[in-house]
């Protein structure tokens, strides 16, 4: 029960850490991450990882079942499949058959979009 209450905690840092205000850095590299929420949570670089690690295991597992991920004031993950295609190379005139696949999109919350653009 402790568990869970610590990990809606961590999740609850994890997205205020993606919503602070924008960095010189173009993209937060996973040990960062981690130092980050490390600090931030007061809990061990070791469990930090772990729950990483578990998110991203989730979010791959939903998706591949074409499920949606809503996160409340952040935003949300939906996975799209697109039928294969057949498409023509222009320079050769060579058509190509492309296999199905399965894309990712994220959808930033009005919460996100306001926190984000605030002055």
């Amino acid at each position: 029960m402790g568990s869970n209450k610590w990990a809606r905690g961590a999740l609850h840092s994890f997205l205020s850490t993606l919503t602070s205000p924008l960095s010189t850095q173009l993209m937060m590299q996973h040990k960062e991450l981690v130092d980050t929420l490390s600090k931030s949570l007061g809990r061990s670089k070791s469990d930090i990882n772990k729950l990483v690690e578990a998110l991203s295991n989730v979010v791959i597992e939903r998706c591949s079942e074409l499920d949606s991920i809503s996160v409340p004031r952040f935003g949300t993950i939906d996975a799209v499949k697109h039928n294969e295609t057949v498409e023509v190379d222009e320079s050769t005139g060579k058509r190509m058959l492309l296999p199905p696949r399965v894309e990712v999109e994220f959808t930033t919350s009005t919460v996100f979009k306001k926190r984000l653009n605030q002055p």
